[in-house]
Formats: C-alpha cells, sequence, structure tokens
C-alpha cells in the first residue's frame, strides 16, 4: 500500500467512496491472502464492479516508457515513480483499457495524485446514513443533499458538485476561497444570469 490504512482498510474505503466516478476495480484475488477478501467486501459494500486481472499484469516493467508517451512528457523526474505498487496498478489499468495500442492516447492523459489528508474521511455507511447522494436502493432520488443543492445547468457542474459533497474539506484556507468565489456569484445577480444563461447552457460536456 502506498498509504497508511486499518486491517479492515478503512481508508481504502474513504478514497473508493469519495472519489466520484469510480465504478470498477481491478484486483488480483489471491486466494492465500486474508486481504483479498477485506478488499472485495469493501468494494462490494461501496457497489464498485470487481474485475480479475493476473499478477503478472501489475508489474511495472516499461511503466515509466508507457507513462512518457501518455503524458506527453519525460517522467524521470516524477515523485510518483517512487509508488511502487502504485504504479503497478497503474501498468495493469493501461493493460486493461489497452491505452499503448492507440497512438491518438499519446500526450493526452494527465497524472494526479490524491492526497486523502485534504478531505474529512467518509465511509459508506456514513454517506447512506447522511443521506448525501442518491443510492441505488433509494424509492425517492431526491431526497438527499445532492438533489437538494443540484440546481447545475450542466454535467459537469453536477460532478463537480458531487466531488465537493463526498469530499469535505479540512483546510480553513481553501474552504474560505471556495466560499468567497460563491459569495461574488451570490451577491452579483447579472453576472450569474449572464454566465448561466448565456455561456454554460452552450457548453458540452467535456467528461
Amino acid at each position: 500500500r502506498e498509504f497508511p490504512d486499518s486491517e479492515h482498510f478503512t481508508n481504502f474505503e474513504s478514497i473508493v467512496v469519495q472519489t466520484p466516478g469510480i465504478k470498477e476495480c481491478l484486483i488480483f484475488r489471491d486466494p492465500k491472502s486474508p486481504d483479498t477478501k477485506i478488499l472485495v467486501d469493501v468494494l462490494q459494500r461501496s457497489n464498485i464492479a470487481i474485475t480479475e486481472a493476473k499478477k503478472g499484469s501489475f508489474k511495472i516493467v516499461n511503466i515509466e516508457q508507457d507513462l512518457s508517451r501518455l503524458l506527453g512528457q519525460l517522467t524521470n523526474n516524477l515523485p510518483e515513480l517512487e509508488c511502487k505498487v502504485a504504479l503497478g496498478s497503474v501498468n495493469a489499468l493501461l493493460e486493461y483499457l489497452e491505452l499503448m495500442s492507440d497512438d491518438g492516447n499519446f500526450g493526452k492523459y494527465k497524472l494526479k495524485r490524491l492526497d486523502i489528508s485534504e478531505y474529512r474521511r467518509i465511509d459508506a455507511a456514513a454517506i447512506e446514513s447522511l443521506k448525501l447522494t442518491p443510492a441505488k436502493k433509494d424509492a425517492n432520488k431526491s431526497m438527499n443533499l445532492f438533489s437538494l443543492l443540484n440546481q447545475c445547468c450542466t454535467n459537469m457542474g453536477s460532478r463537480r458538485l458531487m466531488s465537493w459533497i463526498r469530499q469535505p474539506l479540512l483546510s480553513v484556507d481553501t474552504i474560505n476561497e471556495r466560499l468567497d468565489l460563491v459569495e461574488v456569484f451570490y451577491h452579483d445577480i447579472n453576472l450569474r444570469l449572464t454566465i448561466r444563461e448565456g455561456f454554460l447552457k452552450a457548453v458540452p460536456d467535456f467528461h
């Protein structure tokens, strides 16, 4: 692991449920490892699809060269190269998605590290209990915080709102920066309407 965690994988569960867009996870199912069952339980509890990969998929033989092509830059000085476990996971992902087989993918990707210390940790049980986001089993999909706040006119805005709800900030400075921006649009109605009606509704989904 590249981050500290408990024997119940509580930090891993928080990452899975708090990072929007995660729908599938590649794993090597080692029958001899007690961690495998815990990992599978966390993923199933979080409604994440599980896809099994071969152990060899997690090797990092050519990963630096592959990343250089996908990122469109030399990766010699990337601090992420020290994260061997994470690189193995990246290699398995590249192999599964067959990204290296298409030259059109080269130079089109960015590598970003998720810092879990920036957010308040929330697990799947907390998200469900607090009704932060819609759940598959909910009869009424509007009875949650996200649906109440979501007045976004673009899918990109809705996804950003979802990430803000799932990843509560801990830094006071960052929280105030966000609130300052909200305050600008709250007080300036003309600016808000001009951007919303004149520009945002014409913006395509870049996801």
